[in-house]
């Protein structure tokens, strides 16, 4: 399990950012993972092309008169030429699929310590909420008693000068603002929640995305190195 060192959490935005960032990567992850694809593509259209012309080439070779010294020298130096780029191309794709790999490890990681940062701070909010909304319902609740009392009574009883009015508007702004930064708390709330969620679906896709991008990756290696080795060697 990971340990960490206790310290201050960061901000609600500084971990807004980090989680916008964290996405942007993955995001950018799964891109380069389909440009990838698409190399892989490419390169097995490429193959198989010089894969028939090779094959042409031995067909007509083989329908002239060689000596087996001659058709034996002829097979290795078409395997040679064609196992070096071969060799250079898969060694430098799974350099490539390594690097990958190592940044979504890395990715993950973020995230995962992300994501417990931001539910420690999810609970922290959610306690701080419940605290203000038991105060705010206790400061209301006369707050409101008296309101009403004010709009029910006659105004020449309630406020009988300046500084009573003044007092009558103080007491309804209060109760106004009070129960707007309650509703704003609970509103916040709500967002940070929507905001986890998202992001742990997009994480979830993004993983599931990954693991089936690198899977054909081997598959094509074992085609390759079949198709090129493999029936060159039987055509001959």
């Amino acid at each position: 399990p990971l340990t960490f060192t206790k310290k201050r959490p960061p901000s609600r935005n500084f971990l807004q950012e980090e989680f916008t960032r964290a996405q942007g990567e993955l995001k950018r992850l799964l891109t380069d993972k389909q440009t990838q694809q698409e190399k892989l593509q490419l390169l097995l259209a490429e193959l198989r092309g010089e894969l028939l012309d090779k094959t042409r080439e031995l067909e007509e070779l083989r329908l002239q008169v060689m000596t087996p010294q001659r058709l034996e020298l002829l097979r290795a130096q078409v395997q040679q030429e064609m196992e070096a780029p071969v060799r250079e191309r898969f060694s430098k794709l799974e350099e490539e699929t390594e690097k990958y790999r190592s940044e979504y490890n890395k990715l993950r990681y973020d995230f995962t310590f992300l994501k417990s940062q931001f539910d420690h701070q999810r609970e922290e909010h959610a306690r701080v909420l419940e605290e203000r909304r038991l105060r705010y319902e206790a400061e209301v609740a006369p707050l409101r008693t008296a309101f009403k009392f004010i709009l029910l009574s006659p105004v020449e009883e309630i406020c009988l000068g300046k500084k009573q009015a003044a007092e009558c508007q103080s007491l309804r702004l209060q109760l106004e603002r009070m129960e707007s930064e309650l509703h704003l708390s609970h509103e916040q709330n709500s967002q940070l929640t929507g905001r986890l969620h998202k992001a742990e679906r997009e994480m979830n896709s993004i993983t599931s995305t990954f693991l089936t991008l690198n899977s054909p990756m081997c598959t094509l290696r074992h085609q390759y190195l079949f198709q090129i080795f493999g029936r060159c060697v039987y055509d001959i």
